[in-house]
């Protein structure tokens, strides 16, 4: 223990100064009962007032909300000291991490009754040496793994008698908040070591079974139960949404002494409300949908600390089954809270890269709700998770492709759809510096796939058992798609030159008070910003490359099917073509139509093919791509943003 008189004592009030010595000595004892050492702790306290410390951290919210505001620096105003103070700040931070962050956990929690008004119980065994065995033995049925003081990864999380399963199944709701708690700090630090199939089975089912109930509180008209593999044990019990009935009968003899006269027990009126009652509570103000989000983000943990949770997730029938529950209703998905949609949306892009090809069906309902969240929703977070969702889920489905090769084109050509997503992806591109840099990548991948996906599937029209008829189809690309990725890379080119242009980093440096504009040029956030630049316009040269390959393909396929539609033709712009091209002993007709110049295109076309010679192979996209305005701007673009796309861009047409 530490000595009492060594420590800064509190002014002036011996109520204080007891009241600094009882939180010494629990924290001390709290410390000593899980095995750690306070030599540190104990010469740290001649300095400061770690009550003090402790008060001052609670006040600001706790460990945790200074963890996610990274606000620690605060902690120097009870000092009275003017930052910066980094070296204090660390070991401050450390020291509170160290000795007090679970003696917080413990001191706010209410499954633990309130540790920190406990006292210490004083047991022949503190004194007596006692056989490791016996210490073994001991441990397994100790009383303080009994009310939650003390973690065991086999105990808590593993075995038949797992003590969070229970409490998850159990129905009262302080032991569910006290289970969910456990168990969300657990997942944290879950790794590769730990397999939930292994170690609890029936974890997942308690789990989906408390998810269960609260999607029947979140969303009503979706009252569907899960199969009956999920609720084996519940085989004859039917679930009610409005008041969940639990009966137990107890024995009077075998809690009570019949010695004994109890004159009041009968006055005594014992409540415990049910979870799913009229009456049930949670501690902190916490309702159904925050339940729901801790156990939707116990899932993510899970699933992203180990792979093999990962795929068990993604092939468990009775997983899939109840998350596409959620996606039963459009509107009532989207009626949910955000946070709770973006958890979900972000286990679902985690999960669906382990997912094998015959469980794609459902998530084919998922895909159609969360395409409509990235189409309609204005929170940017979960715009850029359903972003994720869909890339993910292409991926997925590109690789499945000889598993499952209707179901990749019932994916890619449906028209309407990729057709709403090509819109959105350029929309958010037009956005600039507005938007997050991990979505730029996000939408400039989902066009460049539409892009290369479609000419695939162009080339693929002359064969066999197609699921797409080549008679009727229609691109998904839009109207005059080319200028609008020119008007992509034209934009955000000016954005480098507005934001790092060699002259202006130069010449700012001699004028005064634009120290900090040169210092905004190195710092890691404006070097991300303008690399996402390059990036954007990296693809944008790539969409116009595959385009060339469209070009080629589709007038393959003018020339097989002999189509004519005004859709697919006004794909590409006027500009989009060589004006060259089209000399033909008169001058150029600046308002001809990209119908009549394809037309003309499939003309030469159509005579390399009758002399047993393709003109595409046979010549360079140089004769017949880019007309020679557009082909001096991109080319200067391409030389100043010097990337492996634009250097593929500037090889192909000999620049």
């Amino acid at each position: 223990m530490l000595n009492d008189q060594n420590q800064p004592k509190p002014d002036d009030a011996d109520g204080k100064l007891t009241e600094y010595n009882s939180f010494l000595k629990k924290l001390c004892y709290f410390l000593v009962k899980r095995g750690k050492e306070i030599g540190e702790l104990s010469s740290t306290c001649k300095v400061i007032n770690i009550l003090t410390l402790f008060k001052f951290v609670l006040s600001k919210g706790g460990y945790k909300t200074l963890e996610q505001q990274n606000s620690w620096d605060s902690i120097l105003t009870l000092y009275s000291l003017a930052p910066p103070q980094y070296a204090l700040v660390q070991k401050l931070r450390k020291l509170y991490y160290d000795y007090l962050s679970d003696f917080e956990d413990a001191y706010n929690s209410r499954i633990n009754n309130n540790l920190s008004n406990h006292q210490p119980q004083q047991t022949d065994l503190q004194a007596t040496p006692v056989n490791s065995s016996q210490i073994q033995n001991r441990h397994q049925i100790n009383a303080a793994q009994l009310s939650g003081e003390f973690l065991n990864v086999y105990d808590f999380f593993g075995g038949p008698s797992s003590r969070i399963a229970l409490s998850l199944s159990s129905g009262l709701p302080n032991e569910i908040e006290w289970g969910v708690s456990r168990l969300l700090k657990f997942s944290f630090f879950c790794n590769e070591e730990y397999n939930l199939k292994m170690f609890s089975p029936l974890l997942l089912e308690q789990i989906l079974n408390l998810l269960q109930l609260c999607r029947f509180k979140l969303l009503p008209k979706l009252q569907k139960n899960t199969s009956a593999k999920n609720l084996k044990n519940k085989k004859n019990e039917q679930i009610k949404t409005s008041d969940i009935e639990i009966g137990i009968e107890f024995s009077d003899d075998e809690y009570l002494d019949s010695g004994d006269d109890y004159p009041l027990l009968d006055k005594v009126d014992f409540e415990c409300p049910i979870l799913g009652s009229k009456d049930a509570f949670f501690g902190n103000n916490r309702g159904f949908n925050q339940l729901a989000c801790d156990t939707v983000l116990i899932l993510r943990n899970l699933a992203i600390g180990s792979t093999k949770n990962c795929a068990y997730f993604a092939n468990d029938p009775i997983f899939l089954e109840e998350i596409s529950f959620w996606f039963e209703d459009a509107y009532s998905f989207s009626s949910l809270g955000t946070e709770l949609k973006c958890l979900i949306v972000e286990l679902l892009d985690i999960v669906v890269g382990h997912t094998s090809p015959s469980n794609f069906e459902c998530f084919l309902k998922m895909w159609n709700v969360i395409l409509t969240e990235f189409l309609e929703s204005h929170d940017q977070y979960l715009v850029l998770l359903s972003a994720r969702f869909i890339s993910s889920f292409w991926i997925k489905i590109e690789f499945s492709f000889i598993a499952e090769p209707h179901f990749s084109e019932k994916i890619f050509c449906d028209n309407e759809k990729t057709s709403s997503i090509v819109t959105k992806c350029i929309n958010i591109l037009f956005s600039g510096s507005c938007i997050d840099i991990e979505l730029q990548d996000l939408v400039c991948y989902l066009l460049l796939t539409t892009v290369s996906r479609e000419s695939r599937l162009l080339s693929t029209f002359n064969e066999k058992n197609n699921v797409v008829d080549p008679l009727t189809w229609k691109s998904c690309l839009g109207f005059q798609f080319d200028r609008k990725v020119v008007c992509i890379i034209k934009l955000h080119y000016n954005l480098i030159r507005l934001n790092a242009n060699d002259a202006y980093l130069k010449g700012v440096e001699l004028l005064p008070g634009n120290h900090d504009k040169v210092r905004r040029t190195n710092t890691p956030e404006f070097q991300k910003m303008i690399s996402g630049y390059y990036k954007v316009i990296n693809y944008m040269y790539k969409i116009i490359l595959n385009l060339f390959t469209w070009t080629q393909e589709f007038s393959k396929y003018r020339i097989t099917f002999r189509v004519s539609n005004e859709a697919n033709n006004n794909v590409l712009s006027p500009d989009f073509f060589y004006e060259h091209l089209f000399l033909v002993n008169r001058e150029p007709n600046r308002n001809e139509s990209s119908m009549e110049m394809s037309n003309s295109m499939l003309e030469r076309t159509q005579k390399g093919y009758d002399s047993g010679k393709s003109s595409f192979t046979s010549q360079t996209p140089n004769n017949y791509f880019l007309n020679q305005n557009l082909r001096s701007e991109l080319s200067e673009i391409a030389i100043n943003i010097p990337t492996d796309s634009s250097r593929d861009f500037l090889f192909m047409l000999n620049v």
